[in-house]
């Protein structure tokens, strides 16, 4: 058999590429998987890694991802993200906007001050158009993580004068979790300390369980366990624990009840580094229900600074060579960028967030579940897997020029055309610390 699928992977995104031409460079190309490749690579490029879900939300209500029948229409160029030719002339030799005309060159090779409004056919094109625009309209206070304050804001600045509900219904639409076949063992790491009160636990978990809710949780796709810690470290539940998403969710409302005895809440004593190790050490073990070729995601929750920064950092930085994609988030304002940025998984503003204080965590759920259903599977070893559960993304820890291989089982699905049990080979070839190719061959 040959060559059944090339995908290319660049820079922690998925970018489809079909007959070596990618979709995101194509004039008049739409859909959901286009703009979601958009969307990414601009996040993961850091040119507006703060956009709440803005830009993906802003996709959907102009265009409905490029469906709308008048989405091409003839004489304009405004592409998916529909930006009128005023609103991209606005983008163009903006001081305010200097440092993304240097990263758009040195990320993607575009001199944006020499775009003509016809590129915007383009996806890449019309979503960075979309990004520019956003990022000059919403300075200096940036975008809100409130739906309902985007709405406000793309009805004030987009085309004019539309009532925001417009904008929130649609954008509801496509906030419905993640959708995902692959496996995913994921952790919460969660700050019990002093500082935190019993309503700001109850606003936490309460966070955990609407970010869960997203995933089908079961022993073949996503596992989810919990710790919490001050002085200490405590495995509230391992991943194997709960099987369903009902089993898990009266898991973490058991935690919430029991608030006043989980960990002595020293005052001071922040032990996150301590609570890292933990977690790799314990709650992702063989023993507990991790599973070798399954994407490792952990979420560390902290309203302040670690006792011991250094022991932190060094944790996190075990967390990372152990493959497992880390998100940091700080609520208030106790907490320095640096540690955050530290704890989180590189490029470290996809995966550091703050809020003001836990009363506004909620507004992350969405962001945290997008987040985390296209995180990496680092891939240390040889595993074999099921077709239809590989993962999006596929990063090598290995030094330049590693190669791996890794049978995939296809299911058998007579309709389809495929034998049951077929076994295929994964050859994965990095090609630069950002950039890996996927080869499937059939056997």
């Amino acid at each position: 058999m040959n060559i059944e699928a090339i995908v290319v992977f660049l820079a922690a995104t998925l970018l489809y590429v079909t007959n070596a031409a990618d979709k995101t460079l194509q004039s008049n190309a739409y859909g959901a998987d286009v703009v979601e490749a958009v969307v990414n690579v601009i996040r993961d490029s850091c040119l507006f890694a703060d956009d709440r879900r803005f830009l993906r939300r802003l996709a959907f209500v102009e265009s409905q991802d490029g469906l709308a029948p008048n989405t091409f229409r003839s004489g304009y160029y405004g592409g998916i993200w529909q930006i009128h030719e005023n609103e991209f002339r606005a983008t163009q030799n903006h001081s305010l906007l200097q440092s993304q005309y240097n990263l758009i060159v040195g990320r993607f090779g575009i001199n944006w001050n020499a775009v003509r409004w016809q590129n915007l056919s383009k996806p890449l094109y019309s979503g960075i158009a979309a990004a520019l625009f956003s990022i000059y309209r919403a300075a200096p206070y940036g975008m809100s993580w409130k739906l309902e304050e985007q709405g406000l804001f793309w009805g004030h600045n987009f085309h004019g004068g539309r009532p925001a509900n417009n904008f929130t219904q649609m954008a509801a639409q496509i906030d419905k979790g993640c959708r995902t076949n692959q496996q995913l063992d994921l952790v919460f790491v969660m700050d019990t300390s002093s500082s935190l009160s019993s309503n700001d636990f109850t606003r936490a978990t309460r966070f955990i369980s609407e970010v869960v809710d997203g995933f089908e949780i079961s022993p073949n796709k996503t596992q989810v366990g919990l710790l919490t810690y001050s002085s200490n470290a405590r495995v509230e539940f391992h991943i194997n624990q709960n099987t369903d998403n009902v089993s898990l969710n009266n898991a973490i409302s058991n935690v919430t009840s029991s608030v006043p005895s989980i960990v002595p809440n020293v005052p001071g004593s922040r032990h996150t580094g301590l609570a890292i190790d933990k977690a790799i050490t314990e709650v992702y073990s063989a023993d507990n229900g991790a599973r070798p070729g399954a994407v490792k995601v952990m979420v560390v929750i902290t309203d302040g600074n670690s006792d011991d920064e250094l022991n932190t950092t060094d944790a996190a930085k075990k967390a990372h060579a152990a493959g497992v994609v880390t998100f940091s988030v700080g609520v208030g304002n106790n907490i320095g960028k640096t540690e955050l940025d530290n704890i989180a998984s590189d490029p470290n503003c996809t995966h550091a967030y703050t809020v003001k204080g836990y009363d506004e965590i909620k507004f992350l759920r969405e962001e945290i579940q997008k987040a985390i259903c296209i995180a990496p599977l680092f891939i240390t070893q040889t595993n074999s897997c099921l077709q239809e559960e590989f993962p999006p993304l596929a990063m090598l820890t290995g030094p330049n020029g590693t190669t791996m291989e890794t049978n995939i089982t296809e299911s058998g699905n007579q309709d389809n055309g495929a034998r049951g049990g077929e076994t295929s080979t994964c050859v994965f070839i990095t090609a630069g610390m950002s950039l890996c190719v996927l080869k499937l061959f059939g056997s």
